[in-house]
């Protein structure tokens, strides 16, 4: 009778122990779950916030971003947030589960910044049995809006270098010695075979050339240099910012000639901020602004 009791107290506790460790192990695995659950929806919520912080970014896209365009920025975030599905559901950013906290970053010249912190409570299956009924999720995302730096590859251009004045004039004059001179051929390169190019970093020389080594009616593509301050004569030495496709018109001698511009000229190239030496001019500025490539980029 001892013996049978004794077996008896062991299966018990045998009992007891296997039905904890059946228990434990049923809580680590249910744990499991909803970790690797709140992992999933994770990277749900990572890519509505990257939708989110590359469309706020877009709408920044200015050199100089408005009150306006800072609250555009955020309408259209929160618009596409909540066009995104999150563990099963459409996000809504006014909910109880889902908060959407919106921050940008803007200066004169860019990048310009849009960030978003999203922060989501996934239910839980197996953890409701200890009491935890959410697991919150938080991510965030940044992205930038970068005006571009455009870079011209060889052999793209003529060796002609027109003044951002002659824009609007629309006749060259090649000639150093009359005081409305306002072009030049680039002393860096011959014919067409020009260098890789920056614009907005790239300085080039007055070289030697005339107009009659260009035919009429044919399409050349041109840098655009910084002309100076419009009360002094054109500098021999001057940055490019910019570039045109023109079409030279009528050719009065071999330093004179009128032109026409030639729609899609103006290179599109790198991110990054333009960068300008000197005296910089409202033209300067309204090419800038005008013809300036803009692109949009994660960042975090």
């Amino acid at each position: 009778m001892k013996r049978k009791k004794a077996r008896n107290k062991k299966g018990a506790f045998s009992a007891v122990l296997l039905l904890l460790t059946t228990l434990g192990l049923l809580m680590i695995g249910g744990v499991a779950i909803d970790l690797s659950h709140a992992f999933y929806v994770r990277s749900q919520l990572q890519a509505a916030a990257d939708s989110c912080a590359l469309t706020g970014a877009y709408y920044l896209s200015n050199l100089h971003p408005s009150t306006y365009d800072h609250r555009r920025s955020e309408e259209m975030a929160r618009q596409i947030a909540r066009r995104n599905f999150i563990d099963g559901y459409l996000m809504d950013d006014a909910g109880d589960r889902t908060e959407l906290v919106y921050s940008c970053q803007t200066g004169f010249k860019g990048p310009q910044f849009c960030q978003i912190t999203l922060t989501h409570k996934v239910c839980t299956s197996f953890g409701r049995l200890v009491g935890v009924n959410y697991l919150p999720v938080t991510v965030v995302s940044k992205a930038g809006a970068f005006v571009g730096t455009k870079s011209v590859a060889p052999n793209w251009l003529q060796n002609l270098a027109i003044s951002h004045r002659v824009l609007r004039s629309r006749e060259i004059i090649t000639d150093p010695q009359n005081k409305e001179f306002n072009s030049y051929f680039v002393s860096e390169w011959k014919s067409d075979n020009n260098p890789d190019i920056k614009v907005g970093a790239t300085i080039v020389t007055a070289g030697k050339g005339d107009l009659n080594s260009l035919q009429a009616r044919k399409v050349y593509n041109v840098a655009i240099v910084r002309g100076g301050d419009p009360k002094e004569s054109m500098p021999r030495t001057s940055e490019i910012i910019g570039t045109v496709s023109i079409m030279l018109d009528v050719r009065s001698s071999a330093d004179r000639s009128t032109f026409r511009i030639v729609e899609g000229g103006v290179i599109k190239g790198q991110p990054g901020t333009p960068r300008y030496s000197g005296f910089l001019t409202s033209d300067d500025m309204d090419f800038a602004i005008r013809n300036g490539h803009w692109r949009v980029a994660l960042v975090q």
